[in-house]
């Protein structure tokens, strides 16, 4: 039988409009319907999640956090908005559990490779337990995504009339990855927080793990993500359409996905994400010596026009605040891709903002044994 999600179907788009509105970044939006949907319906699993995990006033607050630092004004105060909206309720959640929260968040969305296992005690110590860890991260990269997103739109738009933030220094996002050695070959990955132990898992976690793949049982990430099930299954169903979805003619080839997926990560300085999407660009027939060079050299590699204006765009997009640019656009359509296609590459960079974001701070990469 095929697996459904526990959550009823959507009847509205709240990305679309809280933050969009209408007009020519909301018809962009919505040339890619299955990303639309999905989206929605993972914001109703982010923010409709166990009230005793996380609250609504903590998710929105670590929302409306996470959309500030990264530069995204309209974001930020479409959280703001959620956040009135519940009263006195924020009055009453204020104290140290939230500082914490909102403090994470913040660290999360703007320079995740420096998370480590202090943050999560941090966490601990104001009585967040290890599910609820989970969430916030997921939470954290879902709204990283959004970020992503409404960025990606606006370049398109060629408009710049979105509220942005105070602008926010990106040096912290790449300040030693120097040190940090990317690689094609096998890497592992070791979790900071306890993962879900599959003999005492709810029915509703197994069936989920399951619609991973009969790996999914074992693995140390599937397992982690596998304490908030019903968001790790939409973002698994949402990694699909960003990452896989050719139903369009205008499809940009999976292969380039991977690529920008291993740039994104090249730049946010995720080496297990660099590897498995550079092998994965590579197995689908992307241009080999493009993934060796981003590997080796990172994003000023020598690279075909192709590959540079996706490379280029990638990077300006991955960054903490995005700063894409007309410019690196038109750079793109110069190398052929269509409005769909840039479509499709800014939510494939979008999907590994997320992922970086849950791979960095929830564990560690590590050589096989």
């Amino acid at each position: 039988m095929t697996i459904e999600t526990a959550l009823e179907s959507r009847t509205t788009d709240w990305f679309a409009d809280e933050v969009l509105g209408e007009g020519e970044r909301r018809a962009l939006w919505e040339q890619r319907p299955l990303i639309t949907a999905h989206v929605g319906r993972t914001f109703d699993a982010v923010f409709g999640g166990d009230p005793q995990r996380l609250s609504e006033v903590e998710r929105f607050s670590a929302a409306r956090a996470a959309a500030e630092i990264s530069g995204a004004g309209a974001l930020a105060e479409a959280y703001g908005a959620e956040l009135d909206a519940l009263g006195e309720d924020v009055a009453e959640a204020a104290g140290p559990r939230l500082d914490a929260i909102v403090n994470f968040a913040t660290i999360v969305a703007a320079d995740p490779v420096h998370i480590g296992d202090a943050h999560y005690d941090a966490l601990r110590a104001v009585g967040l337990g290890e599910s609820a860890l989970v969430t916030l991260t997921l939470l954290v990269g879902f709204v990283s995504y959004q970020v992503r997103a409404l960025a990606a739109l606006t370049a398109l738009e060629g408009s710049a009339d979105d509220p942005v933030a105070a602008p926010v220094p990106t040096a912290g996002i790449v300040k030693g990855l120097e040190d940090i050695d990317f690689t094609l070959a096998p890497l592992d990955w070791k979790p900071r927080v306890e993962v879900l132990e599959v003999s005492t898992a709810t029915e509703r976690e197994l069936e989920v793990l399951d619609a991973m793949g009969p790996w999914a049982r074992r693995h140390p990430f599937t397992l982690t993500l596998g304490r908030d099930a019903e968001v790790f299954f939409e973002r698994d169903k949402l990694t699909d359409a960003s990452m896989e979805s050719i139903v369009h003619g205008d499809a940009l080839p999976p292969a380039e996905r991977e690529f920008a997926a291993l740039v994104e990560s090249r730049v946010t300085g995720c080496r297990y994400c660099a590897f498995v999407h550079g092998n994965a660009s590579i197995k689908l027939g992307g241009d080999r010596d493009a993934v060796h060079a981003v590997i080796k050299d990172g994003i000023d590699a020598d690279l075909g026009q192709r590959a540079r204006a996706i490379a280029d765009f990638s990077a300006e997009l991955a960054v903490t605040p995005p700063a894409p640019t007309g410019a690196a656009v038109q750079r793109l359509r110069d190398a052929g891709l269509s409005t769909g296609e840039i479509l499709d590459l800014s939510y494939a960079v979008a999907q590994f903002a997320w992922a970086n974001r849950t791979m960095l701070p929830l564990g560690q990469t590590v050589k096989p044994e």
